[in-house]
């Protein structure tokens, strides 16, 4: 993460790009008078309406309202699709007609939008002229069917001293100074595209008339559909501007975005040079200045035609956010080199056991401790933990084991847990080990650095099936007068009686062959035996039979 987009007040945007003051009036046409209809497009004296204030036409031109004005009266259909570049406005103009002529006295149906400017343009001063065009699509017309778009070239803007009259287009002498290009027609009807350029103005020009002003002979006409019928070329214009521009090689910055290290520490923020006199949104008119708080701050030059203005934004570095080590140090093993690697492209590295620079090798655990400092001048701590890898430790293994001859024996471990790997006699990996055999089985552990190993001896006896009797006569002559369980080896053995209802009789935790009493009524008893020794159970019957 680079320091310098760091910041205690959080920021959603780069620098603002320069901007200068706009000379179009209303000019994403959001001052709204009405909805204008067919009946009242030119008024007596011969100049059509726009309803929104700053406009008029010298022919006609259509103004419209997105949520109020019924559009479908003018398209003949649905046109609640069709959105202004911006806010809730557009105007309409035609630049072609084809067949259709609304007025034999203006240029064969042609329709145009005129402004006047707030201020009339300086002789030798750059002035760059936008605005944004989107093809509309087609028109119910005389009762027919929705015809399909059309679109043209020869989009233009024409800047004149004096206001253009209807009967200044008739000659076409008039030469735009901004048009889109020859020959390739406007078609986007989802988007709208700039049309756009910039002039060197003679000076006094005060009135901007936009529309097509070349005749029909010298127009490049497409239809976006195969129809061959005769049909109306309108697009919807919106956000014209026109701006002075600083001359060639001549442009406004603030400077980078900065950062204030805290403690009213401030930070000089300087435009560039080349400009008539500047003005900060502070209100200091100085090329540089000093800051102590953190916000936007907005530099306004004039460079002799106009003003153009850039911004800068000025956050509050916060220290503890800014890292500079990995929070996990390296882990060494004993004898082993690492090095560690500071965050780069900061300034003054230093260590606080004497290295500087932003990378040091480590042999030894610790905590090591680094300072640097920002482009800003900010100073950042950080700190990291080096630690060394020991022997790692033995998983709980069972002692000695005896076991069954005829029996295998599993020793069963939790998996290894990461970092670690397990290595069994017989060089398996996994965290079980079967065996069969007398003798040590022997566990392995080893992490990167070191190992640990543990052995279990595995003894095998011989664990042949227990003798038990299913008769016992406790009559007093000494034979079978208990329940007498033979073993071929010394163990330990619990012994459960139960009666035919399954109420217990008798319970030992270590039978000595005693049972049954002397009182114990003749009869069939279960019993349940635990050989503990070797991890048996047996269950049968016995009779008491006197």
């Amino acid at each position: 993460m680079k320091p310098s987009i760091l910041f205690l007040l959080l920021f959603s945007m780069a620098s603002f790009c320069s901007q200068a003051q706009n000379l179009v009036p209303n000019n994403s046409f959001e001052q709204f008078v009405r909805c204008v209809g067919a009946l009242d497009r030119i008024d007596d004296a011969g100049i059509g309406t726009s309803g929104a204030p700053g406009w008029r036409s010298p022919t006609y031109t259509y103004v419209y309202h997105s949520l109020s004005c019924r559009l479908r009266d003018f398209f003949g259909y649905d046109t609640t699709w069709f959105k202004p570049r911006s806010g809730r406005n557009y105007v309409v103009i035609q630049t072609y007609a084809g067949d259709f002529r609304t007025d034999s006295t203006t240029r064969q149906g042609r329709s145009y939008i005129q402004a006047t400017l707030t201020a009339p343009l300086l002789a030798g001063c750059s002035y760059r002229v936008t605005a944004y065009a989107r093809l509309c699509w087609g028109q119910e017309l005389y009762g027919q069917a929705r015809l399909p778009p059309m679109a043209t070239d020869g989009l233009a803007f024409l800047l004149t001293p004096t206001p253009i009259e209807r009967h200044d287009l008739l000659g076409f002498s008039n030469l735009p100074q901004i048009s889109s290009p020859r020959g390739v027609p406007l078609t986007d009807t989802l988007r709208y595209v700039a049309v756009t350029g910039t002039f060197v103005a003679r000076g006094g020009e005060r009135y901007l008339t936009i529309g097509n002003f070349l005749p029909d002979a010298a127009t490049t006409v497409r239809r976006l559909t195969g129809s061959t019928r005769p049909t109306l070329a309108r697009y919807a214009l919106d956000d014209v501007s026109v701006v002075a521009v600083p001359p060639a090689g001549l442009t406004l910055s603030a400077g980078p975005d900065l950062l204030l290290c805290g403690s009213g520490s401030p930070v000089t923020l300087t435009a560039s040079a080349g400009f008539g006199s500047y003005r900060w949104s502070t209100g200091q008119t100085t090329r540089s200045i000093q800051v102590t708080t953190p916000g936007r701050y907005l530099v306004t030059a004039d460079f002799g035609c106009g003003t153009t203005q850039d911004t800068v934004l000025v956050g509050t570095f916060d220290a503890t956010r800014q890292r500079l080590l990995p929070a996990a140090g390296p882990v060494l093993c004993p004898g082993e080199v690492a090095t560690l690697q500071a965050l780069p492209g900061l300034l003054d590295y230093r260590w606080a056991d004497g290295p500087t620079g932003p990378n040091r090798a480590v042999s030894a655990p610790g905590r090591y401790r680094l300072t640097a400092r920002t482009a800003d001048g900010c100073l950042v701590r950080d700190s990291t933990l080096v630690t060394l890898l020991g022997v790692p430790a033995l998983p709980r293994l069972p002692a000695d084991t005896l076991t069954c001859a005829d029996e295998p024996l599993t020793l069963r471990l939790p998996p290894a847990p990461a970092g670690l790997t397990y290595r069994w006699s017989d060089g398996s990996t996994g965290p079980a080990f079967t065996t069969r055999t007398d003798g040590p089985v022997t566990l392995t552990v080893r992490n990167r650095c070191l190992s640990a190993t543990a052995t279990v001896q595995v003894r095998r006896q011989d664990c042949a099936p227990l003798t038990i009797p299913n008769i016992v006569t406790p009559n007093g002559d000494q034979k079978n007068d208990f329940f007498r369980v033979q073993a071929p080896s010394p163990r330990t053995l619990e012994l459960t009686v139960y009666d035919r209802w399954g109420r217990q009789q008798y319970h030992a935790a270590d039978y000595r062959n005693t049972w049954p009493a002397p009182n114990l009524p003749d009869g069939i008893y279960y019993y349940y035996l635990l050989d503990q020794t070797y991890h048996r159970r047996y269950r049968g019957w016995v009779q008491v039979m006197r």
